[in-house]
């Protein structure tokens, strides 16, 4: 029986850089059997944009993102017979322009020695499935991982600030870039404060704050469309429900609706979940969503990982109900190039998560044996698109 040829499987040939290569690689790391990745949060806040945004020569790719306004519109006049009106300004369109970065996740490298145990592997099994889906696989796995926290933090970090400052998050292990990404011209009026007191005070009436919030926003903007709070889980469970106001009222309602005679000094989930929807109507607010989301950074010197939220959790958002980012996305210039790598080198490119990122396998000299590269390149960034409804309370500062 001839011995299987490792040259002609897929393990080998999603290196290559042929049409079928480029096909082979793109059906491989998009097949959950092989990379399976669970989804992430950025996801339920927006979606990708299904169109890259142009590029120049030198791989900067601008986007500008627009929103209507929605100011409130007066009484109409009374008119004399045959009297004229007075003119309207044309209804106003706010707009901020912004750049989309580029980011790198870290590499795994398949030195000479590891790819002759790949072969071994081939001729005894037969097959490359386990060398895919037990070796290169969950490699590729962490990256996508890496990719999906990148854009977590960034999501939270938008939405919470209303910028992206990509300072001591991330690596510069390889020489990483440290600087702003982008700012979303949130009006300054929807920046507010808790309010006498901070929502961490037992006295704080954090119903009647949110209701004033939402209400003032609404008669502002005269927006009348269905809207959502959010906050972390870390709130929800340790400041939100534990809230005299907020025990107060879902006790009420529970006794008006003879739930149950007991007053309730401490909640659990199931208890509010029950009462709440109805206590928020009564009051006129909109629903609660809470976030949860984690990410973590490495400490280069140590190598320790640490938890990091781009959402803190004294920060509260109100904004209207639906998407809120839309995840901007540009090209990949090291493909445009590929065609001018040397000859020792040979790349590969494969559209991942929907097009977000691209996996790119490299073959490269080094020293007198190859080496066999994977890394997950993406040019992405969420854009806020609703940016002139967007709320954001700082429930720690009063005022």
């Amino acid at each position: 029986m001839p011995k299987a040829d490792f040259n002609n499987s897929n393990a080998v040939r999603m290196f290559g850089n042929s049409t079928y290569s480029r096909q082979l690689l793109t059906s491989i790391v998009n097949n959950e059997k092989v990379v399976g990745v669970n989804p992430a949060w950025f996801l339920t806040q927006g979606s990708i944009n299904p169109t890259l945004t142009p590029m120049d020569e030198h791989g900067l790719a601008t986007f500008t993102v627009y929103e209507r306004s929605l100011d409130a519109d007066p009484l109409a006049s009374l008119r004399a017979p045959l009297g004229d009106a007075e003119t309207m300004d044309f209804a106003g369109v706010n707009s901020y322009a912004a750049s989309i970065p580029d980011f790198n996740t870290r590499k795994f490298v398949i030195s000479a020695p590891m790819r002759k145990d790949w072969e071994r592997s081939f001729a005894m099994l037969g097959s490359d499935a386990a060398i895919l889906k037990e070796m290169w696989g969950p490699n590729v796995q962490r990256q996508i991982r890496q990719m999906q926290s990148t854009m977590n933090w960034m999501t939270a970090q938008l939405m919470t600030t209303g910028k992206i400052v990509y300072g001591k998050i991330g690596s510069d292990r390889v020489g990483g870039i440290y600087s702003p990404i982008h700012k979303a011209d949130i009006p300054a009026a929807n920046f507010v404060k808790a309010g006498s007191v901070a929502w961490t005070d037992p006295s704080a009436k954090i119903i009647t704050c949110m209701q004033t919030i939402e209400g003032n926003f609404r008669e502002r903007t005269a927006y009348d469309g269905a809207m959502v709070w959010q906050f972390t889980k870390k709130f929800f469970l340790n400041v939100f429900i534990k809230n005299a106001e907020v025990l107060e009222k879902v006790n009420e309602f529970r006794n008006l609706q003879d739930l149950i005679s007991v007053t309730f000094n401490n909640i659990n989930t199931d208890v509010f979940n029950n009462a709440w929807e109805n206590v928020r109507a009564a009051y006129g607010l909109s629903r609660i969503e809470i976030v949860e989301e984690k990410e973590f950074v490495e400490n280069k010197e140590t190598g320790e990982m640490k938890a990091v939220n781009g959402w803190a959790d004294n920060i509260a958002v109100l904004r209207p109900a639906g998407d809120a980012v839309r995840f901007m996305r540009k090209g990949i210039l090291d493909e445009e190039y590929a065609d001018m790598l040397n000859s020792a080198t040979q790349r590969n490119f494969a559209p991942i998560y929907n097009g977000l990122g691209t996996l790119v396998n490299s073959t490269v000299a080094e020293g007198i044996y190859n080496s066999w590269q994977t890394v997950v390149l993406f040019s992405a960034v969420p854009a806020l698109v609703e940016f002139t409804h967007h709320v954001i309370v700082d429930t720690s500062k009063a005022g």
